[in-house]
């Protein structure tokens, strides 16, 4: 019996041993945790906050209509995001597949496997609140955040920490008091359950988790050594796999397959209609409703490139000043960091803006 516990408390140790990979602008911080699995946290500055009503759509319907609408509104060529529901209305966060992808192959350690990571925004981890502002520090920077009935309406974030004109600023987009002109910033505590996860449930699944894991793992010790002598698993798996083969092919027959089809496209048309343009032709709508240069003159925007958090416009012949520019662009509430550089002895304007998110 003394030589089987060493064995089982290594097999513990395998099993059940989980990591928290933090994902900062500079690098991957890797601790150990005391979740049942592994968990991949996205830090803010590499991600992308969309509040989505999708609460006049069907419960079933909004889960499509959601990927649809963030591939809209996402900068990102690829996308993944985690998402929080209250009564049909998303709060998501996006960020670039790609990217975390690479990130995940090159940081991951051998204990882990990729198919059973969870991946959480930073934003996830912060105390949710009725109305009001909150400010935070995260690992990137600071954010602050804009509740409005239990709802995140409106998250922004700095890698320095912002200035009061900064936070006033915010207050004010999004329709809510700053009192007194100032905020008490706050930790963001990763160790706590982040929001889909009860903080009761969690607790008591900590206080009892050390007896659990002992007592399955002499299960699972056993479960194996008796498949080691049998090949029911393995007739039960066959029997299950050939049930699914039988129905694939009956699913598969051709006229139903074209009608799935026709039925599918049918459904997303559908939930295109329902749902409002929004990025970049939103942006574009706001950008000829401002400028001077536009107005009797359909050629005279020669160029849009949207990448990332950059816009790059060009202008031909431009025919205002460049303060009427500077001031016309800067109505755009979601312009930052305006750069007005003439181009070909002035026959040019080029405008490169930053887009805050």
């Amino acid at each position: 019996m003394k030589t089987m516990l060493p064995s089982i408390h290594k097999l513990r140790q395998r099993l059940f041993s989980s990591n928290c990979y933090l994902q900062t602008l500079g690098d991957i911080v890797v601790t150990q945790s005391d979740r049942l699995s592994s968990v991949w946290i996205i830090g803010r500055g590499s991600c992308s906050y969309h509040l989505v009503d999708l609460s006049h759509l069907d419960s079933k319907a909004r889960t499509n209509a959601l990927r649809l609408q963030m591939e809209m509104l996402s900068p990102y060529s690829e996308i993944d995001f985690w998402v929080h529901w209250v009564d049909g209305v998303a709060e998501v966060w996006s960020w670039d597949k790609n990217r975390v992808e690479k990130l995940v192959i090159e940081n991951l350690r051998e204990s882990d496997a990729r198919e059973l990571m969870t991946f959480v925004p930073e934003s996830a981890f912060t105390t949710r609140q009725e109305q009001g502002l909150a400010y935070w520090r995260g690992a990137d920077g600071f954010l602050i955040q804009s509740w409005a009935d239990g709802v995140l309406t409106h998250e922004r974030a700095w890698k320095t920490e912002p200035s009061t004109i900064d936070l006033r600023e915010f207050a004010n987009a999004s329709r809510t008091s700053l009192n007194g002109g100032s905020l008490a910033v706050k930790e963001i505590d990763l160790s706590v359950p982040e929001w889909r996860v009860e903080t009761v449930v969690s607790q008591n699944l900590r206080a009892y988790e050390p007896r659990a894991v002992f007592f399955l793992s002499v299960l699972l010790v056993s479960l194996f050594a008796y498949q080691a002598f049998t090949w029911v698993g393995m007739r039960a798996l066959n029997y299950r796999i050939e049930s699914e083969i039988l129905n694939l092919e009956q699913k598969t027959a051709s006229v139903t397959l074209r009608r799935d089809e026709v039925y599918e496209l049918y459904e997303r048309n559908r939930v295109l209609l329902d749902l409002a343009p929004q990025g970049q032709l939103h942006l574009m709508q706001k950008v000829l409703r401002e400028l001077p240069a536009i107005e009797g003159d359909k050629g005279a925007l020669m160029k849009w490139e949207y990448r990332g958090d950059q816009l790059t416009m060009l202008l031909k012949n431009p025919r205002a000043d460049l303060e009427v520019y500077a001031t016309a662009l800067d109505k755009i509430e979601e312009f930052e960091a305006i750069t007005l550089t003439p181009k070909d002895r002035d026959k040019a304007l080029e405008i490169k803006v930053e887009v805050a998110r």
